[in-house]
């Protein structure tokens, strides 16, 4: 690791990269048309061939440095000093990264329909989002080389590293498996969709934020129980927001009804809330009207919190 970590050969690669990453971009924007209302060069409108004309700069730029950093090694390890190795610059660019790496993840991941009136123009801008995540990605990973103190010696006479490699091997293979055969990811079933991108940006957002917040405030935290305060203060503000959020009518929740004027569970909300019901009036447990049904666990669960909470459904949903 010493010797690929002090090699130039890696500024070498990471600009290459960089320049077939800046090359894929701009045939996937040439490769899509504007509309003919608004082209005004070779199919594309003004605002893609501003696109097109930062990504190219962008090729030039590191077409370059790829260049220099092959004839001239020595150029090529004190850029890489300069750029990655925890000096001032190294720090803002750090910082720079970071950021990219949020906004190219948000851009690429983001449903056009989450956008609102940007959905049209959302799937022109993911190209250029791409390479801004692809960047971010190929900069930490040159971060990770420049400053990592572990060795290929110490990773072979390591049995956590051994054990790990096995299992992402194998998990990996299980994934590619799974990702050409389609199994667990699509059914002909109704209800089987598949499957989709459980982050959403103002997620992102927040954890990125409160993982700088906290790493700032660790170092002036003189405490061995931070780990321990920062769960239960997560969990704690995460609940109380949860909590407090009112029941909405939907297809779940219908009604109100009278006299309480409240919403009820209806489909299977409403079926495991039944179920978990036998118990309370003193009938054998999930015998759902003379059969047995499926989750028992969760059925028991139920049935204890309505004895501590209560009939009242939002009150229930507040306590689970």
């Amino acid at each position: 690791m010493a010797n690929i970590k002090r090699s130039p050969f890696v500024f070498f690669i990471y600009c290459f990269l960089e320049v077939f990453a800046s090359i894929f971009v701009l045939g996937v924007i040439l490769s899509s048309p504007s509309e003919a209302g608004r082209a005004i060069f070779l199919g594309l409108s003004f605002s893609r061939w501003i696109m097109v004309l930062g990504i190219f700069i962008a090729f030039l730029v590191f077409a370059f440095l790829a260049f220099r950093g092959y004839r001239d090694q020595a150029w090529a390890e004190q850029t890489l000093t300069l750029w990655f190795d925890g000096g001032r610059f190294s720090r803002v660019t750090g910082w720079f990264i970071g950021i990219s790496l949020g906004l190219g993840w948000i851009g690429c991941f983001l449903p056009a329909y989450r956008t609102g009136a940007l959905s049209n123009y959302w799937v022109r801008i993911q190209p250029v989002m791409a390479f801004i995540l692809f960047t971010a990605i190929a900069t930490l990973a040159v971060f990770f080389i420049r400053r990592s103190t572990l060795h290929f010696r110490d990773l072979k006479d390591s049995k956590i590293f051994k054990l790990t490699l096995i299992l992402s091997l194998g998990s990996f293979l299980i994934l590619l498996w799974m990702f050409f055969s389609r199994f667990g990811l699509s059914a002909r079933e109704d209800f089987w969709y598949g499957a989709g991108v459980p982050i959403l940006a103002g997620q992102l957002i927040i954890a990125i934020v409160g993982g700088i917040l906290f790493s700032h405030f660790e170092r002036r935290w003189k405490t061995k129980y931070l780990d321990v305060l920062i769960f239960f203060l997560l969990y704690a503000i995460t609940a109380f927001l949860w909590a407090r959020e009112p029941l909405q009518k939907s297809f779940l929740f219908i009604g109100p009804y009278p006299p309480d004027r409240v919403l009820y569970p209806f489909a299977d909300s409403m079926i495991f809330d039944m179920a978990s019901q036998f118990a309370l009036i003193g009938q054998r447990l999930f015998l759902f009207g003379g059969y047995f049904f499926e989750r028992p666990l969760y059925l028991s669960f139920l049935v204890y919190l309505h004895s501590i909470f209560g009939q009242n459904y939002e009150v229930l949903m507040a306590a689970q």
